[in-house]
């Protein structure tokens, strides 16, 4: 039923990420509440990342969702998410991220606001505390193209099903052709400033909000 549904759902692929997984899912933890769904998907780690997650589960039983399988690499790891992710909007998370208490809010706030099929906000890089660099789109179309990573969005989850968007079987680049098709086919939503912060993949973020976002659209 359509009152049941979660707003949100958030996908974390996880593969051999217990060194930093507590920092990410306590972080999401923090930006959510219980109109959100957490999943965390083990893809056939080899180290302890497993058990973190099923007793992450067994503590918010209402709000994580613990899922085991082969390892197939985190395009695929991602699919196995939006297939089973039941809130109206989703966004991806890097196991090695994390976010600020209002990131969820203010992405949900642009996408709610917009009608917009895909919200697109910025990143920092932060090393040792230190920010190194961040990026921050402008509000014109061409600067969603700054963005091909999965994190810094929220997408209407409808929207992504409608298309049938999932990430390409592929070693590097899945996540590049999931958000460039996605651009492709998203015709809803004008340009919105919005402030957000996340991480890229391989370094931490810094925890407080620094960036602008859009709306992405079709032109």
């Amino acid at each position: 039923m359509e009152s049941e549904r979660k707003k949100l759902s958030v996908v974390i692929p996880v593969y051999n990420a217990e060194k930093w997984l507590s920092g990410c899912v306590d972080s999401v933890l923090a930006a959510t509440d219980d109109s959100a769904e957490i999943l965390l998907i083990n893809d056939g780690s080899k180290d302890g990342s497993k058990g973190l997650i099923e007793d992450y589960q067994a503590r918010y039983p209402n709000k994580v969702i613990a899922i085991s399988k082969p390892n197939s690499g985190s395009g695929e790891t991602r699919n196995f998410g939006l297939e089973r992710a039941t809130g109206k909007y989703v966004c991806f998370i890097d196991s090695d991220d994390y976010v600020d208490p209002d990131y969820f809010d203010k992405f949900v706030s642009a996408i709610e606001t917009t009608g917009a099929d895909v919200v697109v906000g910025g990143y920092k890089r932060v090393v040792n505390g230190e920010v190194q660099f961040e990026v921050i789109p402008k509000d014109v179309p061409w600067s969603r193209f700054q963005i091909l990573a999965p994190w810094a969005k929220i997408f209407d989850l409808d929207f992504i099903n409608k298309n049938h968007l999932r990430f390409a079987p592929l070693v590097l680049g899945d996540d590049d052709h999931f958000a460039t098709v996605a651009y492709s086919y998203a015709d809803k939503g004008p340009s919105c400033p919005m402030r957000d912060t996340t991480s890229s993949a391989t370094k931490r973020a810094s925890p407080r909000p620094s960036t602008r976002g859009f709306a992405a659209t079709s032109s």
